[in-house]
């Protein structure tokens, strides 16, 4: 698919570049790995009709390697209930992507980079859990009335909050922001049923 729309190609290879930015990727030097080592296979996640992201790239931590098990058959599930809860250096090496040095270029091995995840990656099986561990911790920490009420009201990745004014729901909706922004996350939607 990639290979034959030059424009999602381009935004493909942009998500990464900006991961690599923001850290949330490094590059590999050398193959020296220590520990457990597994590839994430990634495929393009197309949502046209969406207001925020048309194209994610999304990581498939389920697909069973040729000994029948994949990365999240290995992995410890967690509680029943982070997006930037940086793994430590020795812990990065389990979380690696392939990717093109240059996507002009054609796929041959020159031209492919090695990457590393320098977070727990969304696909994981863990990764709910860890989410709501990190937000849980980091809004316990925070001991203002709204990050009280949207630790009372969170799952998983929503949060329902109440107001009983257009001016409360407006400082509700800029606290939520500052909070989640203090994580490096970013919320992407509010929806209200407010008639003004």
């Amino acid at each position: 698919m990639l290979l034959l729309n030059s424009s999602l190609l381009e935004q493909y290879d942009q998500t990464f570049k900006m991961q690599l930015e923001n850290e949330i990727i490094e590059k590999v030097e050398g193959d020296n790995p220590q520990g457990v080592v597994s590839y994430l296979p990634h495929q393009a996640m197309l949502t046209p009709l969406r207001s925020t992201t048309k194209l994610r790239v999304v990581f498939d931590a389920s697909t069973k390697t040729s000994h029948g098990k994949s990365l999240n058959d290995e992995l410890f599930k967690g509680r029943p209930f982070c997006r930037n809860w940086s793994a430590p250096t020795r812990s990065r090496y389990c979380t690696r992507l392939l990717w093109l040095k240059n996507r002009e270029e054609p796929v041959k091995s020159n031209n492919i980079q090695t990457y590393r995840f320098t977070r727990v990656p969304f696909g994981l099986t863990s990764s709910p859990f860890l989410l709501v561990a990190k937000l849980r911790k980091q809004l316990k920490q925070e001991n203002t009335e709204t990050a009280k009420e949207i630790l009372n009201n969170l799952y998983v990745d929503n949060v329902m909050l109440r107001a009983m004014s257009v001016k409360e729901a407006a400082q509700k909706y800029s606290e939520t922001k500052v909070l989640f922004q203090s994580t490096k996350m970013i919320i992407r939607e509010f929806v209200n049923n407010c008639q003004e």
